[in-house]
């Protein structure tokens, strides 16, 4: 009988606190699991959900008999959770190989390897064939992985050893629908300010990759530049799915931008529309593709949520950052959204290494003249694989250091040259609290929140940032 492989997600919602966040399912690992079944694989897979303890399942799981490998995905600020995870692995199950793959295992490389033992191997890029021949070489007890493209691995000698990267993978649909049903799905869900208290709700994703290069972002580690997407069918299949089998309601499609290439947006929100599937969702969007046609296709199709990445509020550092879009084109957007009956989420991120005091007041300005529906100022994080990452900079001296890599949270050093982290984060939280507390936004908050547990999540979110604004 073959050997089961263990896929963990690596813990990090508790660096969040009483943030009121959410536990979704992680439809990364998820798109691994079904990958390895649809190959005659038999999976597990461990993730963070109300009422799991990772550490304690990982630590049962991997003594109830011998694994292939232990796959654990970690964002940078979970990767000391990963470190923390693989060690549980050395101690129950040392003959146990460990990978590690997601968006940190693809930025640092093989710099990991050769500072961490308790991994063997890495996958970096997208995972989901690097895992299966991987899988395939540890079936016949291979030494040599070589030809494994997307690899980092450990040679006889322990010398580390990065083959040459694997190239993304055209067509989507060759990778089955997320294994849900590994997981007691009941437990995930989606936070009130993303569903709008529109009922039970879930996330997918139809395309993979985004074309334009802001240069905080590292998501083409993983998905690649080149948009590619899930065919109609793929997507409406998975749509009636979860709204059948696990009574979802609301979709939010986690696509870097949903929006990119507008025929296939028209073609498959006229085919939403037209099979009427009940169901309201949610997308990310850019203000530069956002008209009067693509608001009126979103609205008809059930969309209800448009998130858009604006970043600033000062013109020259939205090209600085390479982000391609106009202020005019930002408040036409929010425009729009409000005339179509669309809520509109504004993200920014403030504190780039050439802001100054006034130009992040700026932006804090802008954003707040929106009236969007919900904004958010993030402190900005330089991610390990993005042009603004210094590694004799920014690399922590130790692993634990990363969980400090968080975009709602005091940067982990000072980056702007006139304004310290501390007094950056008390700017974006008194920011934050100046506009949720107008009459108009707490309402809305209010309508949209449908529990308890939202209610006080929120309400401890709040006075940590009243509490912080105040220096």
């Amino acid at each position: 009988m073959d050997k089961p492989i263990l896929l963990a997600g690596a813990p990090f919602l508790e660096l969040y606190g009483a943030r009121g966040v959410s536990y979704y399912f992680p439809l990364g690992i998820g798109y691994l699991a079904s990958y390895l079944e649809k190959h005659g694989r038999t999976v597990r897979i461990i993730a963070e959900s109300e009422g799991t303890d990772v550490y304690d399942e990982l630590a049962a799981a991997i003594q109830t008999g011998e694994h292939l490998f232990v796959g654990i995905s970690a964002m940078t600020p979970a990767f000391p959770a990963a470190v923390r995870l693989a060690k549980i692995v050395r101690r129950h199950a040392p003959g146990t190989p460990v990978v590690l793959g997601g968006p940190h295992a693809s930025a640092m490389g093989a710099s990991i390897l050769a500072e961490q033992d308790e991994f063997d191997f890495l996958c970096v890029g997208e995972g989901e064939i690097t895992a299966l021949e991987l899988a395939g070489a540890l079936a016949a007890q291979r030494t040599d992985f070589g030809d494994i493209r997307g690899l980092v691995w450990r040679d006889a000698d322990g010398k580390v050893v990065a083959n040459p990267p694997r190239e993304f993978h055209a067509e989507l649909d060759d990778f089955p629908l997320p294994a849900r049903h590994l997981v007691d799905f009941d437990k995930f869900s989606l936070h009130s300010h993303v569903s709008l208290g529109q009922g039970r709700g879930a996330t997918i994703v139809t395309g993979r990759g985004c074309p334009f290069g802001c240069i905080f972002c590292s998501a083409h580690l993983t998905s690649g530049r080149k948009p590619r997407f899930h065919s109609d069918d793929y997507v409406i299949g998975e749509i009636r799915l979860l709204r059948d089998r696990y009574g979802i309601r609301y979709l939010f499609l986690e696509d870097d931008t949903f929006t990119a290439v507008r025929e296939r947006v028209r073609r498959l929100c006229r085919r939403i529309t037209d099979e009427k599937l009940g169901v309201t969702l949610g997308c990310f969007s850019r203000v530069d593709v956002f008209d009067e046609e693509l608001a009126g296709l979103l609205r008809d199709a059930g969309f209800r949520l448009v998130i858009f990445g604006i970043e600033s509020g000062v013109p020259e550092v939205l090209e600085k950052i390479r982000k391609g879009i106009s202020l005019d084109k930002a408040r036409q957007a929010i425009d729009l959204c409000r005339s179509h009956g669309i809520k509109s989420f504004a993200s920014f991120v403030v504190g780039f290494p050439f802001e100054t005091r006034e130009l992040i007041a700026r932006t804090i300005d802008f954003g707040k003249g929106l009236d969007a529906s919900v904004i958010t100022f993030n402190p900005f994080v330089p991610f390990p694989g993005t042009p603004l990452f210094d590694p004799a900079r920014h690399k922590p001296a130790a692993p634990d250091g990363w969980a400090k890599f968080l975009t709602t949270d005091e940067p982990p050093f000072d980056i702007t040259p006139d304004t310290p982290a501390r007094e950056l984060k008390a700017m974006v939280d008194r920011a934050h609290v100046a506009y949720y507390l107008r009459p108009k936004r707490l309402l809305g908050i209010l309508r949209d929140t449908r529990s308890l547990s939202d209610l006080a999540a929120l309400g401890k979110s709040f006075l940590t940032m009243l509490r912080r604004s105040v220096l």
